[in-house]
């Protein structure tokens, strides 16, 4: 007995209710597909114009229109496809056909706080999803959207025109939007903003009315390559953009600090987006492993973009700062750092205009820092430990001199204004004691114990202004030496040949020293190389010398010396009266000793300027000069020279006890001569 499922014709039965099942499933599919090709029920969709259609019937006002993209299958990470095969309308279903009657959505895109249009702007706008977050600034990060669904509900793609306006097709002001912009050619790099990005149906002007959108992106690129202390490039390290506002820019959207890590070649990269921060000042530095540290360097206003290295590593710096007791920056003062901890040193450097002296590269340890105003003698002295990689800066006011004032006056050009780019020499008995460099208002002020008469010159170039007058002889507390400035002379020049006398021969390489002979100062019948206001000259090869001349030159005095010759001294008036070889000017040196030395002090090896070295014949007591040599510059350099060869010189100087050193066994380039300080 067959079983009701084994009946004839059961099978048949059970297959009737799946092919009613298939039939149903192919027609929705047939009515989607006619949906889809006919569009949405209601709607007669308005297809976006091409670019051949937008060329030939451009919008009102100059705006481009918005279009989709061509081919935007690489957006999606697929080959050939793109999303924008239906119309703007399938975005949007239910949408009333009221919508394609309705106004444009007209938008112009302003670059920053500048309010200048932002031209050639690509502008990418997605369907905002729902629902959004936002801190209620109209703000979205888009960046975080555009590999997620949102890649998938592209609307269109569109640049706007020179004068950064872009128009929407009306269907698109019926719903929410997400704008997504990049300067062009800059790529989608994220570092381009609109604000605001997200556009709701209930803030969208619904008249037609143009909507202003600000738009931000990097206008000036920096780029900072972080080296190791043998100069390869650093990877993982630490570069910190410190970005300081301008006052009147508060408005500002560049962060305040963006520390940024070094990539594989050593580089960091940052830019500024708001245009307002060109008026902002910005540090750089780099930090690495360990106490590894770079200097900070320091952008001033107007900023643009630049590249940089920086280097790194485990020394420190110092900045001493000098005031005078008012404080006021101390220009011209000596500023000196001593290493308290073995190896022990010392250092001197003058300040600036600012009163600042650095002292770089140094090791950490324990330092003292001092500094010492020429003008009054005043003092002072701070210690600091240093540690690996600091800057560590100080401050030293100085206080008000003990000794009374010498002298004092200013220095002012023919209209009277302040001149502060000059220094003045103060000489007593005849030996300059020191230079001072006039203040912001031209003054200059001399401390010292009481004397006689002191000397004052400015020092100024030879063929400078004139000075009137040239030289003060004042008395001792007078604040009345003023100097005047002229008008610089008018001067020729004069050939002269430099020869030896033995042979004839062109001397090329003597240096030669012009000087002004009312500033000169004269010690033991020898100009002193310290005073005047010198000219330096050299002559080519050959001997060929040119001096000036002329009738607006005043007195002056050459000194010609070269090692292994006589020093000779000649009024420049003279020159003419020499001997004429084919129009030049014959000036002979006569072959002699000659040494340099150079003077230091024995304990700091700090130059000594001022020094004198007297040559003799036989022995130590009583015994002949046969030389004066004059005395050592600021560097401690001492010239000798003369016709007869001495057998011991004595080199001395104030303060110091004197020394003896033999002169038959010269130096290959120069001798250093210890002086040691008197108790």
């Amino acid at each position: 007995m067959l079983s009701p499922a084994n009946e004839p014709g059961s099978r048949h039965r059970a297959l009737a209710p799946l092919g009613l099942a298939l039939l149903s499933l192919l027609g929705l599919l047939a009515c989607a597909w006619a949906w889809v090709a006919a569009g949405s029920p209601g709607r007669d969709l308005e297809p976006l114009p091409t670019a051949e259609e937008r060329e030939a019937n451009p919008p009102p006002g100059g705006a481009q229109v918005l279009s989709p993209l061509a081919d935007t299958g690489a957006l999606n990470g697929e080959e050939g496809r793109s999303p924008f095969d239906h119309s703007l309308g399938d975005n949007s279903p239910g949408a009333d056909s009221g919508a394609q009657t309705g106004p444009a959505l007209r938008l112009r895109f302003l670059r920053g706080t500048s309010g200048r249009p932002a031209p050639l702007l690509s502008v990418r706008v997605l369907a905002a999803p729902d629902p959004v977050s936002d801190d209620g600034s109209g703000l979205v990060d888009v960046g975080s959207l555009v590999n997620t669904a949102a890649a998938r509900r592209v609307l269109g793609l569109g640049r706007t025109d020179s004068g950064g306006w872009l128009e929407l097709p009306r269907e698109l002001a019926r719903r929410d939007l997400l704008l997504d912009v990049a300067f062009e050619g800059e790529g989608w790099d994220g570092e381009s903003y609109a604000e605001p990005n997200w556009l709701t149906v209930e803030h969208l002007p619904a008249d037609g009315t143009p909507m202003e959108i600000r738009v931000f992106g990097p206008w000036a690129r920096f780029e900072a390559r972080v080296l190791d202390p043998a100069g390869n490039p650093l990877s993982g390290a630490v570069v910190q953009f410190d970005f300081e506002s301008p006052a009147l820019a508060s408005s500002t959207r560049d962060r305040a600090t963006v520390r940024v890590e070094s990539d594989q070649e050593g580089l960091a990269r940052h830019a500024l987006i708001d245009a307002a921060s060109v008026g902002g000042r910005l540090r750089v530095r780099a930090e690495g492993p360990g106490s590894l540290r770079s200097e900070t360097v320091e952008f001033p206003p107007p900023l643009s973009g630049t590249k940089l290295d920086l280097r790194l590593t485990t020394r420190a710096r110092a900045v001493v700062r000098v005031e005078t007791s008012s404080g006021a920056p101390l220009a011209g003062a000596m500023a000196r750092l001593e290493r308290l901890d073995p190896p022990y040193g010392r250092m001197g450097r003058s300040t600036d205009h600012e009163g600042k002296a650095l002292f770089s590269p140094l090791e950490p340890g324990r330092y003292s820092a001092s500094a010492e105003d020429p003008s009054t003698g005043a003092g002072i002295a701070a210690e600091f430990l240093l540690t690996q990689g600091q800057l560590f800066e100080t401050r030293l006011t100085l206080p008000a001199s003990a000794l009374p004032l010498a002298v004092a006056g200013s220095v002012r050009d023919s209209r009277g204004r302040a001149v502060d780019w000059l220094w003045v020499s103060v000489c007593v008995e005849g030996r300059e004691e020191q230079r001072l460099p006039t203040d912001a208002e031209g003054r200059f002020a001399y401390h010292r114990a009481p004397c006689g008469k002191l000397r004052v010159r400015l020092c100024t170039a030879f063929d400078g202004p004139r000075v009137e007058p040239e030289v003060f002889e004042a008395d001792f507390g007078s604040r009345d030496v003023h100097f005047v400035l002229g008008e610089p002379p008018i001067l020729g020049a004069l050939e002269v040949s430099v020869v030896d006398r033995e042979t004839g021969a062109g001397l090329s390489g003597v240096r030669a020293i012009l000087f002004r002979d009312s500033a000169a100062e004269r010690l033991n019948g020898f100009v002193s190389t310290l005073a005047g206001s010198p000219l330096h000259l050299a002559s080519l090869e050959g001997g060929r010398l040119w001096v000036p001349c002329g009738q607006d030159l005043p007195r002056a005095r050459l000194v010609v010396e070269r090692r292994g010759y006589v020093r000779r001294e000649i009024e420049v008036a003279d020159l003419a009266r020499l001997a004429q070889v084919n129009g030049r000017a014959v000036l002979e040196l006569t072959p002699g000793f000659a040494r340099r030395l150079i003077v230091l002090d024995a304990r700091t090896l700090a130059p000594i300027p001022g020094a004198m070295a007297v040559g003799v014949l036989g022995g130590f007591g009583d015994a002949a000069p046969v030389l004066t040599s004059a005395p050592s510059d600021s560097r401690g350099v001492l010239d000798l020279s003369s016709s007869q060869a001495p057998e011991r010189i004595r080199v001395e100087a104030r303060g110091y006890a004197p020394q003896w050193i033999e002169a038959a066994v010269p130096g290959l380039v120069a001798d250093a001569v210890l002086l040691v300080a008197e108790e």
